[in-house]
């Protein structure tokens, strides 16, 4: 029988809520999920875990200093600046950040180290359900589906499937909004595909039919997945990047959307499962989200900061594995950029999106560093298959 983990990053286990639900879930559905493995960043509350322990076994690992899951990556013949190379944070002590991509790996990791075939991963925000139809207004009809079901059927019979994801319903992570040079704002970050959708668009996203239609995609959602770990040697490492900026460390996003393209380079195949699992974005379902209230604003802020960072390693990335040939005009996007960031400042009365071409500027500066990391990181991870006796041939 395969043994089948959930996977969750977090920065604090302060709630039964969103596990409680996926474990139930995946009972009511005849799932048995041997264990749970959390990669927090600040605290864990003890009688929180005691209850999901009801459900199966619970790992917990803090990020950055999860020592014995780095005693085992020694164990397994890194060298220990290797093994702190691929979970290590070193931005914590000084600000209190770690990229996304090294709290993915400590799950991946650990779900390895733990012998976990198949690990089921859902965010903290994501719930096992869809959102169906709208009924009236702010009454919404909701699906519960069978989360585990849905992903084990699209690995188990697609060829060569090593990661099996989907996308969300409710509301968009980009509220709507509508200001002049949106369109330059939107192009800048590279997200002007969302125009129109951002500008007319109020409602949330809905799900009438799902699970059929399924197809081979690039996109991953670190939030709704599923990775075939016994295919461990298609499967990459998590990588993003930080920014120090202003005495701030920012964070790239994208640890799962590139995610993707390396396993398909690889001889992978990466497979939407046409389910879109509820999302509640912003905490407080059906009530539509104003863009314009500071929580709302200031993460669309870190969402634009974080493609950003993200975006030239993205485009090297897709060009260097993918052979896209779409030209990106660095040049032209920054000077849209710059009218859409000071018409953002106006609009949102907030000095901080000025900061967005410098941001620009300085990722693009960096995107050699980017990728001499990438590589590092690349070869670590495969020293670290070759260990394990996981690198086969096809």
């Amino acid at each position: 029988m395969e043994k089948l983990g959930f996977g969750v990053i977090t920065r604090n286990i302060d709630s039964v809520s969103p596990y409680q639900e996926f474990l139930q879930n995946a009972n009511r559905f005849d799932h048995s999920i041997n264990t749970l493995i959390i990669a927090y960043n600040n605290s864990y509350d003890e009688n929180v875990l005691n209850t999901l322990r009801n459900y199966c076994n619970v790992s917990i690992l803090k990020v950055g200093k999860a020592g014995d899951l780095l005693g085992k990556l020694v164990e397994s013949g890194l060298s220990e600046e290797e093994s702190y190379y691929l979970l290590g944070t070193p931005h914590w002590r000084q600000y209190g950040k770690a990229a996304y991509c090294k709290s993915r790996n400590h799950v991946l990791l650990q779900a390895l180290f733990e012998d976990v075939d198949i690990l089921l991963s859902f965010d903290t925000d994501v719930f096992p359900c869809i959102v169906q139809n709208h009924i009236e207004k702010d009454i919404y009809k909701f699906d519960e589906i069978d989360f585990t079901g849905h992903h084990l059927n699209v690995l188990s019979s697609e060829k060569d499937a090593v990661v099996s994801t989907g996308d969300y319903t409710g509301y968009f992570i980009i509220p709507h909004m509508d200001f002049y040079h949106l369109d330059d704002l939107l192009f800048g970050v590279q997200k002007e595909s969302f125009e129109h959708y951002i500008r007319e668009v109020h409602t949330p996203v809905i799900q009438p039919h799902y699970g059929d239609n399924i197809f081979v995609t690039n996109k991953i959602i670190g939030g709704n997945m599923a990775i075939d770990i016994r295919k461990f040697r298609y499967i990459p490492p998590f990588f993003s990047a930080t920014m120090i900026y202003d005495d701030e460390c920012m964070l790239g996003r994208g640890e799962d959307t590139l995610f993707g393209p390396i396993i398909n380079h690889n001889g992978g195949k990466c497979y939407n499962a046409n389910i879109k699992l509820f999302h509640n974005t912003f905490g407080n379902f059906p009530v539509a989200p104003d863009i314009q209230e500071p929580k709302i604003k200031n993460r669309f802020y870190y969402a634009c900061t974080g493609w950003l960072i993200r975006n030239p390693f993205y485009n090297w990335l897709h060009k260097d594995y993918m052979g896209e040939n779409h030209e990106i005009n660095d040049s032209r996007r920054l000077k849209r950029l710059v009218l859409g960031s000071e018409a953002a400042a106006e609009y949102f009365q907030d000095k901080r999106f000025l900061n967005l071409p410098d941001v620009f500027m300085k990722a693009r500066d960096n995107l050699n560093n980017q990728i001499e990391c990438f590589h590092k990181v690349m070869d670590i991870w495969d020293k670290l298959k070759r260990k394990l006796g996981k690198l086969k041939t096809k």
